[in-house]
């Protein structure tokens, strides 16, 4: 009984081990099946592309701490021992008239800032932009690794069902052989059609050999953004549930949420607080100085010196040469480029999110109509052979369906995983793909001073594209009346002879008086104080010659006005003395209103005028 049981109990020992086997390889194919998401974490816990950003993002960190530095006290010691020789007038009263001493003294300050303009609470706030900024761009680093990985795990798979299907075609080939070969063998067929089958073989196994290159260059790239090679990848299901409803969608999104945008609208924050505290230079510094010292034999005097103060110290710049208010207006201008750039970076991040999605709904179209390509080629290889079978078809034809069959079925592949792909890369733009697989952001991306006011929210994001407008931020003309001076006309007379004579409906005749009787003498120009600039009687000049030959009183009384005005700015006859008027001249201003262009031309040549 035991010889006949002893087998059968082997035997189901054997069997449950087998099975016990079987259960654990399976378990543990399971437990090596590398999933798109776990591509994904292996990727942004590994890659050195989130671990740079991620080791700039705790440098910012200190930084802030430095700037919190300023707003504690900073205590200093010094010491000091050495020879001294003194020859002073304290010296000089002593026997021997100066004096060498072994001096040594110690010295201890504390120094607290009071106020500074707000410059340290300014450089506070710029370091807590600083470090908004880095975690952005950590989130976005891992974003943009996240999608290589992806598109690394995607394009392994895509390589592998390349090599698949290579294979079958060389499969194929070689069954065409055979059959080829038997019917030349039998005398049935012609030893060309087998030569004919051998060279396509042998360009299917070139193409397999090709394949199998691409797949191991995918499984290098893998390698290179995972950190892993490539072991039992599988293939998934995209979250298409989570794309938004449409390209305009996608677009608005990725304008507000996109991490790039996010980081642009942190640097606006950044350069809000550098133009804050570029205004310190307009406020007084205050400190408060507490010093303790003790020296021995000092200045040439034996003994022993103590002191000590308690101070507040006011620091305050009168005049730099402008260097202030230059650089408050470089800060300004800093504010608008950071705030010109967040819209640049908008209007990219919606660009590439109607591209991406553009380029799923290409996959889309192009997955669908390669489908049907498909299957009418492998209808159209299956009736070729079926005629060529019955000798209804040539060789040549079913090796061409074969390998026109081998082409679509790669292209529809490559447009299966393109539209997989395109997925992934849809959420990557809008910035959410990380969060979709379920997997959690680098801790780096997590910012603990961060306030709900600093969330860079849509309607924030909004208002930070606006241009800042400050019209202080220019500097102001130094002519014109924008700077103090008078209108450009307040000293010219030409408008006032212009509109009298367009009032009256008068012609302006300036030929009708010879040039040259209208030329003033400015040879004698003085040099007397006071004396109408030479550039006023050029105008005086265009004035009069514009107007000469009109023959109107209104015209005759706005030039004797005019004349009478350069008696007031130190217009002078020959031989008067400035700011005299001559008999000739008083005469002119008196019977002005009898006076004709003729008599004023004449008069102004004997005018004289100081530059």
């Amino acid at each position: 009984m035991r010889s006949i049981n002893k087998p059968s109990n082997v035997k189901g020992f054997l069997t449950a081990s087998l099975m016990a086997s079987t259960a654990w390889m399976a378990m543990l194919s399971v437990a090596d099946a590398t999933t798109i998401r776990e591509s994904i974490r292996a990727a942004v816990e590994t890659n050195p592309e989130v671990e740079v950003v991620a080791a700039d993002r705790r440098a910012v960190d200190q930084e802030l701490r430095q700037a919190r530095g300023g707003l504690l006290p900073s205590v200093d010691v010094r010491a000091a021992a050495g020879g001294e020789y003194t020859d002073s007038p304290t010296t000089r009263n002593t026997e021997d008239g100066d004096n060498s001493l072994l001096r040594n003294e110690a010295q201890l300050t504390l120094t607290q800032m009071l106020f500074d303009g707000f410059e340290t609470e300014s450089e506070i706030n710029r370091q807590r932009s600083r470090i908004d900024s880095a975690a952005y761009r950590v989130e976005e680093a891992a974003e943009f690794v996240a999608l290589d990985a992806v598109e690394a795990h995607l394009d392994v798979l895509r390589n592998e069902a390349i090599v698949v299907l290579n294979q079958a075609n060389i499969a194929a080939h070689e069954r065409i052989l055979a059959q080829v070969q038997d019917l030349a063998d039998s005398g049935a067929g012609d030893i060309a059609d087998v030569r004919q089958t051998q060279a396509r073989l042998a360009t299917a196994r070139e193409n397999l050999a090709v394949s199998q290159g691409s797949l191991a260059d995918a499984e290098a790239a893998y390698i290179n953004v995972v950190g892993d090679a490539p072991v039992d990848l599988q293939l998934g299901t995209p979250p298409v549930a989570a794309l938004p409803a449409d390209r305009e969608a996608a677009a608005a999104l990725a304008s507000t949420n996109s991490p790039t945008v996010k980081i642009a609208a942190a640097d606006v924050d950044v350069s809000a607080a550098e133009a804050r505290g570029a205004r310190a230079g307009f406020y007084p510094r205050f400190d408060l100085e507490l010093n303790g010292s003790a020296a021995d034999d000092v200045d040439g005097v034996k003994g022993s010196d103590y002191g000590a103060s308690a101070l507040v110290v006011m620091r305050y710049n009168l005049y730099r040469g402008g260097a202030d208010l230059a650089r408050e207006r470089e800060a300004f201008h800093r504010t608008n480029e950071s705030r010109a750039a967040l819209r640049q970076i908008r209007r990219a991040s919606e660009q590439q999110a109607r591209v991406s999605y553009n380029a799923l709904d290409t996959a889309r179209a192009r997955t669908e109509a390669l489908q049907q390509r498909v299957e009418a080629q492998r209808r159209t290889r299956d009736a070729y052979r079926s005629q060529f079978e019955i000798g209804q078809r040539d060789l040549l034809d079913v090796l061409d369906s074969e390998n026109e069959l081998l082409l679509a079925r790669v292209a529809l592949t490559t447009a299966e995983f393109t539209e997989r792909f395109a997925v992934y890369r849809v959420l990557s733009v809008v910035g959410t793909l990380i969060d979709t697989v379920g997997l959690e952001k680098p801790r780096e991306t997590i910012s603990i001073l961060r306030t709900p006011d600093d969330v860079q929210t849509p309607e924030r994001v909004e208002e930070k594209s606006l241009e800042v407008i400050e019209p202080r931020s220019e500097p102001r003309p130094v002519r014109g009346e924008l700077s103090g001076e008078p209108p450009i006309d307040t000293l010219d007379a030409a408008d006032e002879i212009n509109q009298s004579a367009v009032s009256l409906d008068q012609p302006v005749l300036a030929d009708t008086v010879p040039e040259e009787s209208l030329q003033l003498d400015t040879a004698s120009l003085g040099e007397d104080e006071g004396f109408l600039p030479a550039a006023y009687v050029q105008d005086t000049q265009t004035s009069v010659a514009s107007t000469a030959g009109v023959a109107n009183d209104t015209l005759t009384r706005s030039v004797g006005s005019l004349i009478e005005r350069m008696f007031s700015f130190g217009a002078k006859a020959p031989d008067a003395q400035p700011l005299e008027t001559t008999a000739k001249q008083k005469n002119f201003a008196q019977n002005r209103d009898a006076g004709d262009p003729k008599q004023i031309s004449t008069f102004l040549d004997e005018i004289t005028i100081s530059d």
